[in-house]
């Protein structure tokens, strides 16, 4: 394993840790399933080039962006993770109201108001980027010399 691969895993283990702070910064891990799904990948483009891709929850991405209000009714996807979310936070609907109900209610609330951003995937990157600047340059640098040793037969 190459000295830059080492640090590309350590950078995507790092990068991981700070992501899932920050959506707990943002208080925005109820049931923990987000956090869990937290995963980030180098994917080789080209020679010397990685991309560190994310992946996780298909709603984290629209956590972290925020939503506008939408102009057309469509179908409630999300209510299944709406009824989770309102039983991890405890969340008790009036008497006479069912979980189910509150759920649409809130999936029609943010259908038409849409919701404020909570940009946790920034927040890491930047801090990611920071700290780990330095260590890429360096493990490149070795990499480098490495390769160029063998190409000139030394060892």
């Amino acid at each position: 394993m190459s000295k830059r691969e080492e640090i590309l895993d350590k950078a995507t283990d790092r990068l991981r840790e700070l992501t899932i702070n920050e959506l707990f910064d943002e208080n925005a891990n109820a049931t923990g399933q987000l956090a869990n799904s937290i995963k980030y990948i180098g994917i080789p483009q080209r020679e010397g080039i990685t991309e560190i891709a994310l992946e996780m929850e298909d709603y984290g991405f629209v956590l972290d962006s925020g939503r506008g209000g939408a102009t057309t009714k469509g179908s409630q996807p999300w209510q299944p993770k709406l009824v989770q979310w309102i039983r991890a936070k405890g969340i008790k609907p009036q008497p006479g109201v069912t979980i189910e109900q509150l759920s649409y209610a809130i999936y029609n609330s943010i259908n038409r108001k849409g919701y404020k951003a909570k940009p946790f995937v920034d927040q890491a990157i930047g801090s990611f980027a920071a700290a780990f600047a330095d260590e890429f340059a360096e493990a490149t640098a070795e990499d480098i010399e490495i390769d160029l040793k063998k190409i000139k037969g030394i060892d």
